[in-house]
């Protein structure tokens, strides 16, 4: 991970921490400082920094803010929207695995659970049945693979399923 990736994380935090302030506030958060966060983010697409970016506040349930801004595809000049998708990179996995090892010290989680508990639609997954292929229209349903991680991870070798 680059300094400058985790230095531009790290201050979206903290202009968005200063969104907390004394003035009209929605949900207790600072409309003047959500829309700091929202130029600041601007500004950074401005300055191609970032091509894009969409962010979002919630509190209690309830949606405070969420705004797009930005491109999502320079090239064909396509602007960024609050339901863009995004590839998962390097910096949502850290911060990923602290959040969840944090739930399992408060014991809201177990990492025997499966993710469907969670996130329902995730009790239907499929998977490709050959990426190399580059056909994304052959799936087939996920299987546990526990029993084989169990079993061979003292091994040292992986599990695969050819069927």
């Amino acid at each position: 991970m680059s300094f400058r990736k985790l230095a531009l994380f790290f201050s979206c935090f903290l202009v968005l921490s200063q969104a907390l302030g004394a003035e009209s506030k929605v949900y207790g958060f600072s409309t003047k400082g959500l829309d700091r966060v929202e130029y600041w983010l601007r500004d950074l697409a401005t300055e191609k920094k970032i091509s894009g970016a969409v962010y979002g506040v919630m509190q209690g349930g309830k949606v405070i803010r969420v705004s797009a801004v930005g491109k999502r595809d320079i090239e064909r000049d396509l602007p960024m929207e609050v339901d863009s998708l995004f590839q998962i990179r390097s910096i949502s996995k850290p911060i990923t695995t602290v959040a969840a090892l944090q739930q399992i010290e408060k014991n809201r989680l177990s990492l025997d659970d499966k993710v469907s508990r969670y996130i329902p639609s995730f009790d239907a997954v499929t998977v490709f049945k050959d990426p190399d292929t580059h056909d994304f229209s052959q799936t087939s349903p996920a299987k546990p693979r526990r029993a084989c991680w169990e079993e061979n991870s003292r091994k040292g070798i992986g599990c695969r399923d050819d069927s």
